[in-house]
């Protein structure tokens, strides 16, 4: 097991052994607050430049996919947006250069859309059109999965996991 999963096994057996002693089921808790493991501290790695003008080259292709993926890495790296906000994002957001939506925590997220990554997203919607016969709409969500249905979070990171392959290490967001 990893760290933080024994750190929440620790907590929730600390949990468990408190409320036996509250309800009299043992005469004290056998675990101390400073027995519980600290939560290791998060250690991403950035990508190297030469990372990502190689996973961007991998979405070099014809196909109304290559196009998706072109656009959503560049969107991710220039965003900064979690997964599930980036599929929460529609059309209409991607148009206008300005991404406001519920972000995690009940926070809102806002994020700007360079012009670049505006015009990889609008080749994407271009492709996805001429390819699919399938016009979205402003509302509709942005990114779409292989059977044309909205794209998931953990659809994303299968995208990055297969384009990011061979990689020293595979990309991952948040």
């Amino acid at each position: 097991l990893g760290a933080g999963s024994v750190r929440n096994h620790a907590r929730i057996a600390s949990q468990f052994l408190r409320w036996c002693a509250d309800e009299g089921l043992i005469a004290r808790v056998p675990v101390r607050t400073g027995d519980v493991p600290r939560a290791p501290e998060p250690n991403p790695r950035p990508c190297t430049p030469e990372q990502v003008r190689e996973l961007l080259n991998r979405c070099r292709g014809g196909h109304w996919r290559d196009a998706r993926d072109y656009a959503l890495i560049t969107t991710l790296l220039e965003t900064g947006l979690r997964r599930a906000e980036l599929c929460a994002m529609t059309v209409g957001h991607a148009l206008s250069g300005v991404v406001v939506l519920p972000g995690k925590g009940g926070r809102s997220v806002q994020a700007f859309l360079s012009k670049p990554c505006q015009d990889a997203i609008r080749r994407y919607l271009r492709a996805y059109r001429t390819q699919t016969g399938r016009v979205l709409g402003e509302n509709d969500r942005l990114w779409r999965a292989r059977n044309r249905a909205p794209l998931t979070p953990s659809g994303v990171l299968r995208i990055l996991y297969r384009r990011s392959a061979g990689l020293p290490e595979h990309i991952s967001p948040h």
